[in-house]
């Protein structure tokens, strides 16, 4: 899990800061050297060394690229290999922060509130009619810039329904972050141990839950239009 980077990624991109570390990977502010675009270089440690690990990799890049354009899902402009074979490099658009920062600076007025939760239902109506489940909507994974644009990221456990996961039952992989709060982590729990089957109305329904357990509890009201009874 070397933080080193490929001198053929080197070449492509100026790293400018160390953005954050996690257990599956790490992800740098870069600039791409012929365009001079800010972008968001992110490296996968192992990316392929069990099944699980492959399919989550290929699921993120699969998605992204089909959902490529849209204005509140995350872009993907690059994959790159590693010279190990193991690692792989992501490069996306650059977003400034996620919800989960804004919300614990507590920054956000209600006005940008409204608007945060109207671009996920936004993103989420445009998943679902495409008969894809994101199953990891939390404030860490809904991105934001200083305009207040939401962009929804890491698809890593996202499901197809047409692939029949209408038929099975939510079960997240990740592990609990150290700083999701307890609601955060019993939605979690709730997800993986529901007796119905992982649907649209139980993401809608999961999504709800974690808003109104991240100081956005005075807007899940707006789901009663979108759902309705």
């Amino acid at each position: 899990m070397s933080e080193d980077i490929d001198r053929h990624v080197l070449r492509k991109y100026d790293i400018v800061q160390k953005l954050g570390k996690g257990a599956y990977g790490i992800v740098w502010r870069a600039v791409d050297r012929k365009t001079k675009e800010t972008v968001a270089l992110k490296k996968i440690f192992d990316a392929f060394q069990n099944a699980t690990d492959a399919q989550r990799t290929f699921r993120e890049v699969m998605f992204l690229q089909e959902m490529a354009g849209h204005e509140h899902i995350v872009t993907l402009f690059n994959v790159l290999k590693a010279d190990n074979d193991r690692d792989i490099y992501l490069v996306f658009e650059y977003m400034e922060t996620d919800l989960h920062a804004a919300i614990r600076a507590n920054i956000l007025q209600d006005i940008h509130k409204q608007y945060i939760v109207w671009q996920s239902l936004k993103a989420l109506k445009y998943m679902h009619s495409a008969e894809l489940l994101h199953r990891d909507m939390k404030p860490s994974n809904l991105l934001l810039n200083s305009d207040c644009l939401m962009k929804v990221a890491d698809f890593g456990l996202a499901r197809s329904l047409r692939d029949g996961t209408q038929s099975t039952h939510a079960s997240p992989r990740t592990p609990f972050r150290r700083h999701d709060s307890a609601c955060h982590t019993i939605a979690n729990i709730w997800l993986a141990t529901a007796p119905c089957p992982y649907s649209h109305e139980t993401e809608l329904l999961a999504w709800g839950v974690r808003l109104n357990t991240s100081k956005l509890s005075c807007h899940v009201c707006v789901l009663v239009d979108v759902c309705g009874p």
